[in-house]
């Protein structure tokens, strides 16, 4: 049985440990797919807004005309020159001719000495071999303003349902320039999130480089996504959490209530044990007795007398247990409907004693009666109520350790009625009382049996209080005795 309990513990342990396992790997690739969601929407965000802010700030396009040379050049209003022909990057171009060359000039101040200072070069190209090609000018500003950036971003951000913290990075790539054909650089920084996975994934969202022109760079950051990705997979955490302690609890459950099944077979056993021994005994006794009356004739009246006593005290033991058993399974069943009616307490508890008058004798037990001279009536059954102080008083005589002393009280507390047993026993220890009132349970004592019975004693004076709409507490110290209270509701006048 320990091993089958084992197996079956480690089994269980397994599956919700491959359980939490599963779901975690599920959520972990749930929250990388809309964390680089995140970025990729977050990137296409960037780049329209900065090609947006640029469009809507863009200078000048000029194109040669035939102005006036220029005598006046100003190269102190000029940062970077660079100029790029149709041809692709690399190529050589001297002594060919092509279709237009461009000329990119960036600078931070927007003056019409920029473009005056170009016409010579305009008029030069005119002028020169490539003469019948087209010249195109473009001043453009040499970067965005960052506060701009920022502001639009943001405002994008939230349309899209994002209102993280930002921040923007501008960037100026190392460039060597060498003469009209050198290229535009294209390479741009590598991304250091990617192929990473949510354990590493930082809690700072960069997103890509985005270039405005040839020299400046773009980028920015959202701060503390961690909260918004978590809430865009609020719906599979909340699933995932759910069925993890929903399939967690059905198997927990499964495990106990097979732990509570071979708890009831045990206890099945043991009652059929007990009770084959109490059936056995007393049949054994009555054959017995009915043998040695046989073999006896009528001039020994005495004897016969004597082993009919013997029978009927057997008979008595069997009907006993019988009623015991039949009230138990009576109270049991809730389909079967009891008559209630008024009932007096001391009626009910004068006529137990009375009833146990004998046993009492036999037992040399002391009895010590304190009864209200004022009628508790209550609503119930005389019946049940009757058998319950049997079965209270049965215990008190069957666990004595010497001369039984016993006190019944009945009294009244507010509006509450209370029948009170205390006997000098052997007690209960306190981790054994709540599990009294069990059905089947007898408190454990080694391997000494002196005293048969079957656990079903206070079970059913638990029963009968509880359908009485009472309850029952006990009292008990080790070797010093048990005070069983029992609480019934006054009946209304």
């Amino acid at each position: 049985m320990s091993k089958r309990k084992n197996f079956l513990l480690t089994l269980i342990g397994l599956s919700i440990t491959l359980l939490g396992v599963l779901q975690v790997y599920w959520l972990s690739n749930s929250y990388d797919k809309a964390y680089y969601d995140l970025k990729r929407l977050a990137n296409v965000e960037l780049r329209n807004t900065l090609f947006q802010l640029r469009d809507s700030i863009l200078v000048n396009t000029i194109q040669a005309s035939e102005d006036s040379l220029l005598n006046t050049f100003a190269p102190g209003d000029i940062s970077k020159i660079a100029i790029r022909s149709s041809g692709m990057p690399g190529e050589q171009t001297k002594g060919e001719v092509r279709s237009s060359v461009q000329v990119f000039v960036s600078s931070d101040k927007n003056t019409d000495s920029l473009v005056k200072a170009f016409k010579p070069i305009a008029r030069t190209f005119r002028r020169s071999a490539l003469g019948n090609g087209n010249l195109v000018l473009k001043i453009t500003p040499d970067s965005l303003p960052i506060d701009s950036i920022k502001h639009y971003f943001e405002k994008s951000l939230k349309t899209a349902g994002i209102f993280t913290p930002i921040t923007i990075e501008k960037k100026n790539p190392e460039i060597e320039f060498i003469g009209i054909m050198h290229p535009f650089p294209n390479a741009l920084p590598p991304d250091s999130t990617k192929q990473q996975t949510s354990a590493w994934l930082p809690a700072t969202l960069t997103t890509d480089y985005v270039r405005i022109n040839p020299f400046i760079l773009y980028r920015a950051q959202l701060l503390q996504v961690r909260s918004h990705v978590l809430t865009e997979i609020a719906a599979q955490i909340i699933f995932s959490a759910t069925l993890f302690v929903l399939i967690s609890a059905v198997l927990l459950l499964l495990y106990r209530n097979l732990q509570t099944q071979q708890k009831l077979v045990q206890e099945k056993d043991d009652l059929i044990s007990n009770i084959s021994h109490e059936l056995k005994t007393p049949i054994a006794t009555v054959s017995v007795a009915l043998e040695a009356i046989a073999q006896f004739d009528n001039t020994r009246p005495d004897k016969q007398k004597e082993y009919l006593g013997m029978a009927r005290q057997e008979l008595t033991r069997l009907t006993s247990l019988t009623e015991k058993i039949l009230l138990t399974s009576f109270a049991e069943n809730q389909q079967i409907k009891i008559q209630y009616k008024p009932v007096v307490l001391q009626d009910v508890v004068q006529q137990t004693l009375q009833s146990y008058k004998l046993v009492f004798e036999k037992h040399e037990a002391h009895i010590i009666v304190n009864i209200s001279e004022t009628p508790l009536t209550v609503t119930g059954n005389a019946e049940f109520l009757t058998q319950a102080l049997h079965n209270i008083l049965d215990n008190a005589l069957k666990y004595k350790k010497e001369k039984p002393t016993i006190t019944i009280e009945v009294l009244q507390e507010h509006n509450m009625a209370i029948i009170r047993i205390h006997d000098n026993g052997i007690g209960i220890a306190p981790e054994y009382q709540l599990k009294i009132f069990d059905k089947f349970y007898r408190v454990p004592s080694g391997d000494v049996h002196n005293h048969k019975g079957y656990g079903l004693g206070l079970n059913f004076v638990k029963q009968v209080v509880t359908m009485h709409k009472g309850n029952i507490q006990v009292q008990s110290t080790l070797h010093a005795g048990s005070t069983f209270s029992i609480y019934l509701p006054l009946q209304h006048e």
